[in-house]
């Protein structure tokens, strides 16, 4: 038998059982299809995830102290971040910001909003990346000082401040506190 018989052959099966041959073809384009929708899903979900993880900070650590029950805890200090933040102990690293996150209740004239504080140093946004819309980011010098300013996000404006008021240099109390 040459190629061209088999051909032949098999043109006049295909013709003999066009059902047969129709619903073979369509249950191969139905499986190809459904590979490829798969795969695709599966590259959009890993881009996703990967997309979460540089938004977060590939290069980032987050050193929490443990939750033990059976072991006194003891604070992580600002004497720790000094020790992460020395090349000798910890090479490589870019720097270091301690974070404190608390509930607070914010007031303006009146208002007032319940919101998370996060309290850091000076360091914090350069090193998460963070851009300052408005305003700017508080100096070494009124970190070290311990200065009372606060750097407000977009939802604290809307909810703290009426919308006549500009919230640059405004002072607003944290916990009772003025900032």
């Amino acid at each position: 038998m040459n190629v061209r018989e088999n051909i032949r052959i098999a043109l006049r099966a295909l013709a003999a059982n066009k059902l047969r041959a129709i619903l073979t073809m369509l249950g191969i384009m139905i499986g190809v299809g459904a590979v490829i929708t798969l795969v695709s899903i599966g590259d959009g979900v890993t881009r996703f995830v990967a997309e979460q993880f540089v938004g977060l900070g590939s290069n980032l650590v987050f050193v929490v102290p443990a939750d033990d029950p059976d072991r006194p805890q003891s604070p992580f200090t600002i004497a720790d971040a000094t020790a992460l933040a020395d090349p000798a102990n910890v090479p490589g690293a870019a720097g270091v910001a301690p974070l404190i996150f608390r509930g607070v209740e914010l007031q303006y004239e009146g208002n007032s909003y319940q919101a998370t504080a996060r309290s850091s140093t000076a360091d914090f946004a350069p090193l998460r990346g963070y851009e300052i819309e408005r305003g700017r980011n508080f100096t070494e010098e009124e970190d070290t000082g311990r200065s009372r300013v606060a750097i407000i996000g977009l939802d604290i404006v809307k909810n703290l401040f009426p919308t006549d008021v500009d919230p640059l240099d405004q002072s607003i109390r944290i916990n009772g506190v003025n900032f």
